[in-house]
């Protein structure tokens, strides 16, 4: 009889982004395997900062500095979808406290959720949207707004919108 050998299951994207975020490697007894280290900490960008702990610079593929400025807009538009692919445009985005958010596109092949690429948050200011062509979000709190698309946050389809 063939058996295949005892192999430890490769831990999810998701969740290597989400030990990633807080922080656990490197500090860790036993740590996670130097692969999944890797593959988290390049999906996030973090780097381990003092402490053990992650300094993370980059979320979603988006960092502050390049983030398109759109200040003083009350209304900004983030389209995907169509003829664009599987990207959102802007990606990154940089926006006062209050401004509404308009996604533009079709939910029923990019769903929206909120949250570090591929790991939801239930707390987001961002919808949670599978249906449709049009949603908006007011973010009335200043912080970063990460959101992803639920098919495609494999393939980069994510961002952040920075709110000052």
């Amino acid at each position: 009889m063939n058996r295949r050998p005892n192999r430890r299951p490769k831990p999810s994207y998701a969740l290597a982004m989400a030990f990633a975020a807080a922080g656990w490697f490197g500090a860790t007894a036993g740590g996670c395997g130097p692969e999944l280290e890797d593959e988290a900490t390049a999906a996030v960008g973090a780097t381990t900062g003092a402490g053990g702990g992650a300094a993370v610079d980059e979320v979603n593929g988006c960092t502050l500095s390049e983030a398109e400025d759109q200040r003083g807009e009350t209304e900004v538009v983030i389209s995907f979808g169509g003829a664009l692919g599987n990207v959102y445009d802007p990606q990154c985005v940089l926006v006062d406290a209050g401004t509404i958010i308009r996604f533009v596109g079709d939910f029923d092949f990019h769903p929206l959720r909120g949250g570090v690429s591929g790991a939801e948050d239930p707390g987001s200011d961002i919808p949670a949207v599978d249906t449709g062509t049009e949603a908006t979000a007011e973010l009335d709190a200043a912080g970063d707004h990460p959101y992803f698309c639920t098919f495609h946050a494999g393939f980069g389809m994510a961002g952040v919108i920075y709110a000052q």
